[in-house]
């Protein structure tokens, strides 16, 4: 992949999803901000957007985001071990519906599951969108 990332040619990743440590169980209430463009700013607003980025405003005029993000105990069956130090812990995943509610009071979502976590389905005004 460029610069060390991931190959998204090769096969899938082992995990279901992204795991985070225990410690970050719950709501958290977050900022989003553009520091710095660099080279081609229609490049750097299509990767904006491809990383989450929401609204053209915020790109355009630096604007910082703020929104609430919730991590949950991922359901039974779903892995979510993790080695730190050499000892092995359960972590929690990121409630992706939650925070689409959040970052989009305007949607509304009609599915997701932390069993098949890349998989978020809303409606806005034009009709369903699957992420």
């Amino acid at each position: 992949g460029i610069g060390g990332g991931i190959d998204i040619l090769s096969a899938s990743p082992s995990a279901a999803d992204a795991v985070f440590p225990a410690s970050m169980l719950g709501d958290w209430q977050c900022q989003r901000a553009l520091t710095q463009v660099e080279g081609d700013s229609g490049q750097a607003a299509v990767a904006w957007r491809a990383l989450g980025g929401f609204g053209e405003e915020a790109f355009a005029k630096r604007k910082v985001e703020t929104f609430a993000t919730r991590f949950v105990i991922p359901p039974s069956g779903i892995p979510n071990l993790y080695s730190f130090e050499g000892e092995t812990l359960a972590g929690v995943v990121q409630d992706r519906g939650f925070e689409l509610q959040q970052r989009m009071p305007t949607a509304q979502l009609l599915s997701w599951d932390p069993k098949a976590p890349d998989v978020l389905t809303y409606r806005t005004g034009t009709g369903p969108t699957e992420l």
